[in-house]
């Protein structure tokens, strides 16, 4: 190779010399925003090195975390709306804990769809990644408009998250992906459809 073209080479940057991707102490509030900044900014060396890490790698504290920013944002804003904070923080801790549900029984179904696709990782690469992924959605799923932003930035990164961590493919990935987030969706409009006094309940919040 020529001098000059391997002198070019060497000064190529990557990724991990501009902001390196970090896989420690993910559970602490400092782990926490790193966390969320290497998602959101490095999302392939993220998800690739996250591949590499051994059992949930600090995705319960970050969930954690996580699943509380739209329910203490929900409990607050209907609070300062004039709303009883009884009621506020009973449908805080009911959110909170749905979230923390649908993520758990998400990612299972995720993962028996990668198998499917000749995933070969266990079930908790696909937890974390699923978790990691949702970051967007938990940040901005009580904003309106933008919340449909984050929910595709959260499908977007899964799938990204999915080929780095379980080695499959991009149908797979996104097959694996978007099909839990359609058959949630699918109970829940069926479970509201048969049940219409949910509707009048929440708007009586």
């Amino acid at each position: 190779m020529p001098r000059k073209a391997a002198a070019r080479k060497e000064k190529l940057l990557t990724a991990d010399d501009i902001y390196p991707v970090r896989t420690e102490n993910a559970g602490n509030a400092k782990g926490i925003v790193s966390r969320i900044r290497d998602i959101m900014f490095f999302p392939y060396d993220f998800f690739e090195r996250l591949g590499k890490t051994k059992g949930l790698d600090g995705a319960i504290g970050f969930l954690t975390f996580a699943a509380a920013v739209p329910a203490i944002y929900g409990s607050l804003t209907y609070v300062l709306g004039g709303g009883n904070a009884m009621k506020a923080t009973t449908f805080g801790v009911a959110q909170y804990l749905f979230a923390m549900f649908l993520t758990i029984i998400g990612a299972v179904l995720t993962h028996l769809l990668l198998k499917l696709f000749g995933a070969k990782g266990p079930v908790a690469t696909t937890f974390k990644t699923a978790v990691y992924a949702g970051a967007p959605w938990f940040l901005f799923s009580s904003i309106p408009i933008v919340s449909f932003f984050g929910l595709f930035w959260s499908v977007y990164l899964e799938v990204v998250g999915l080929r780095k961590t379980q080695g499959v493919g991009t149908l797979g990935a996104i097959v694996s992906a978007v099909l839990p987030i359609l058959v949630g969706l699918g109970i829940l409009v069926a479970y509201v459809m048969a049940n219409p006094q949910i509707i009048a309940q929440a708007a009586a919040l």
